[in-house]
């Protein structure tokens, strides 16, 4: 994957590991022909970005750091009764 250095990208791949993240048409240039070369490269890159997906923004994943906050919270409120 190739993306611009805009919003979360950067969240979302990790330079030269699951992808490249450009800020100038130079750096496009120079990622799109390093992938167009190196085939083993391609697939690397997206089987760790595959990885990185379902580890950190698959649903199931996105569900359980929600309800860890959540949990957090609750362990936190001093105004939380026992009480049913």
């Amino acid at each position: 994957m190739i993306a611009s250095d805009v919003g979360g990208v950067k969240e979302a791949i990790t330079d030269g590991e699951t992808g490249f993240v450009t800020s100038n048409q130079e750096e496009l240039q120079h990622s799109l022909q390093q992938l167009i070369d190196n085939p083993r490269l391609r697939k690397e890159m997206g089987e760790k970005g595959r990885e990185r997906y379902f580890e950190h923004f698959s649903v199931q994943s996105m569900q359980n750091k929600t309800f860890a906050v959540y949990d957090k919270l609750l362990a936190n409120n001093p105004y939380q009764t026992n009480a049913p």
